[in-house]
């Protein structure tokens, strides 16, 4: 899974119970086009205000926290 502002699916919508590896890019570029076309699907971490893109270190916390959630753990 690749995480991408301007996916479609939201993180806390999409099955992440299952194997998965998460790729999450720089805070200013993101993800490369050709990392996104190899990525199962591209998630989103809804933000508001005006926040252009979160510190990688940031999606990562709150993409891991929502595995764990979802796997119960």
């Amino acid at each position: 899974y690749g995480a991408d502002g301007e996916a479609k699916s939201l993180h806390t919508k999409t099955n992440l119970t299952g194997p998965i590896a998460l790729v999450i890019g720089n805070e200013g570029k993101g993800i490369s086009q050709n990392i996104k076309n190899h990525c199962d699907e591209l998630i989103k971490i809804p933000m508001f205000g005006n926040v252009g893109s979160l510190n990688a270190s940031n999606a990562a916390a709150i993409l891991i926290y929502e595995i764990l959630r979802q796997r119960g753990e």
